[in-house]
């Protein structure tokens, strides 16, 4: 009699523990389960990331750039913790790739090459097609996302189906995402935009009406709540509100930019203050602050002084192991969100 548990019932039990005591200790019990399971997705993610490479060289011309991740661990407990996902093994993006190209018919034809790929490739070619291009998020997220699935050989030695997601955009729509990552950055944990499924802050909103701005320019459907008339988009665009988040994601950008200084000139285990205070003149003023892990309790008491002064318009700690990026990466933001700037300008000029 085989009395050896359920792999998938010991990696979802490990995956609710681990998300109920996080932050742990890396040998923890339950660390290592979910820390495996995640890790086992390299050898999956780096053969689709190549049949992804290959279907953009034979389809595309060169312009285009791939890319490839594995979901952190912070944010893999986060979606367990939101109740978006309760079995670990069901987790359909834990692994992949991308692929930013110039335009949407080359969008389209790229996702019909991978939709033709040879089974050989894939153990299952398509296990979900999701285009939220012709059918935007209600955030104002646009992307053409396939899952495949691959098997990878278990301790055992049993073939286990792990599942990638492949995602195909436009520069513009990479523009646009980026941007959200940015403005996140200075908002810390508190009312993330990109965690927004449907609109529910003003921050949230200007990002849904930056979507149907680019969406008008490629011809493609706007998000539902937006809206189909060029000027009412320009027009909300143009709003006080929709300004001042603008320049409030302009600090984002500038922050990426002070993260990725810092992450050179004290390490990764450090951490930055940033706040945020208009000046005489009423114009916004970005501040820095750098503190080695070893100040970390100094941090905390500084970060609690500009909580409380009542003269910040923001205040975040910013651990520097807890960022997504890492290093130089960082610095795409500070050119994406200048790229993002300029063309929502354009559009509200031209709609005006």
């Amino acid at each position: 009699m085989n009395d050896k548990p359920n792999p998938k019932n010991v990696l979802k039990k490990a995956g609710r523990s681990l998300a109920e005591k996080w932050p742990c200790k890396k040998t923890d019990p339950d660390f290592v389960i979910v820390d495996e399971f995640r890790r086992s997705h390299s050898e999956p993610l780096n053969k689709t990331c190549e049949i992804l490479e290959m279907a953009c060289q034979k389809t595309l011309t060169d312009d285009f750039i791939t890319s490839q991740r594995i979901k952190r661990m912070p944010t893999i407990l986060e979606k367990i913790q939101s109740g978006t996902h309760t079995d670990l093994s069901s987790m359909q993006d834990l692994g992949g790739c991308r692929a930013i190209v110039a335009d949407i018919s080359s969008v389209r034809k790229l996702y019909e090459k991978l939709q033709t790929t040879p089974a050989s490739a894939f153990t299952q070619i398509v296990k979900s097609q999701r285009d939220y291009i012709s059918s935007p998020k209600p955030s104002g997220y646009r992307s053409m996302h396939m899952v495949v699935s691959l098997d990878q050989q278990d301790e055992d030695g049993m073939a286990r189906p792990l599942n990638i997601e492949i995602q195909c955009r436009t520069r513009t729509m990479h523009l646009w995402a980026t941007a959200v990552e940015a403005y996140d950055l200075i908002n810390g944990s508190k009312d993330r935009v990109k965690r927004s499924q449907v609109p529910d802050t003003p921050d949230a909103f200007f990002f849904m009406w930056a979507s149907a701005a680019i969406c008008m320019t490629e011809g493609t459907p706007t998000p539902p709540n937006s809206s189909n008339d060029p000027k009412v988009v320009a027009r909300e665009l143009s709003s006080t509100q929709s300004k001042a988040i603008l320049e409030r994601l302009q600090k984002a950008a500038d922050t990426a930019v002070v993260i990725a200084q810092a992450k050179r000139s004290i390490g990764r285990n450090g951490s930055v203050l940033v706040w945020l205070r208009r000046n005489a003149a009423g114009l916004l003023e970005r501040h820095e602050e750098q503190f080695h892990s070893t100040e970390e309790h100094v941090a905390m008491n500084r970060l609690v002084e500009e909580e409380s002064s009542g003269m910040n318009e923001a205040a975040v700690l910013i651990r520097l192991q807890d960022v997504t990026q890492a290093g130089e990466a960082l610095l795409g933001y500070y050119m994406n969100t200048l790229e993002f700037r300029r063309l929502l300008e354009d559009f509200c000029n031209k709609h005006a």
